[in-house]
């Protein structure tokens, strides 16, 4: 088995060298799959946390505007680099949005901060069969195992989802993985919805 730091490289190499109509033909199939399963699902949420794509992540644009046709609050992250975490602001358009840490676009620290999640969206390099994902390696996601959140999405294109990941206790697991090709829901927490 590859370790996190090769796993981290491969897949890192092998989303950044997809051609940018590939990325947005995958991403608006997977978020189309995404919004179809949970409108029928009997999950009720009210917030949605979704993030800001970088380096051919799968967008969340199409996420975004059902949630927001809806009438759902939508959060994205802010960094807070010396504390090593995120803060969830809401957002009704991205004009509201600046490039911050790392390049990322993140919500305006003005907006008002979210308390809990419904719904927290997130990104990974490469994810498994049970849920658990490879961020960056910055542990960001992982330490919002203390801050209330529903059902954990992850979206990924398929190849981006291998048989298992090395993984340690203060992993976090997705609940649910979406990718063109299929649902990945390892816990039925989703299902049970």
């Amino acid at each position: 088995m590859f370790s996190k730091a090769e796993l981290r490289v491969r897949f890192r190499q092998r989303r950044e060298t997809l051609a940018a109509d590939l990325c947005q033909g995958l991403s608006h199939q997977i978020q189309e799959k995404a919004i179809a399963f949970l409108k029928s699902s009997s999950f009720s949420f009210k917030t949605i946390g979704l993030y800001a794509s970088f380096r051919n992540e799968v967008e969340t644009s199409l996420l975004f505007e059902a949630f927001r046709k809806e009438g759902n609050p939508i959060f994205y992250p802010r960094v807070s680099s010396e504390k090593k975490s995120l803060r969830f602001y809401q957002v009704d358009n991205f004009g509201q949005m600046k490039a911050g840490t790392y390049g990322l676009l993140e919500p305006l620290d003005s907006l008002p901060e979210a308390k809990s999640l419904d719904l927290l969206v997130v990104p990974g390099v490469v994810f498994d069969l049970e849920g658990y994902r490879l961020g960056y390696g910055g542990g960001f996601y992982d330490r919002l195992v203390s801050f209330p959140t529903g059902i954990r999405l992850g979206l990924a294109y398929d190849f981006q989802v291998i048989e298992a990941l090395p993984h340690e206790k203060n992993d976090v697991v997705c609940d649910l993985v979406v990718t063109e090709k299929r649902i990945i829901s390892p816990s039925n927490k989703a299902q049970r919805a």
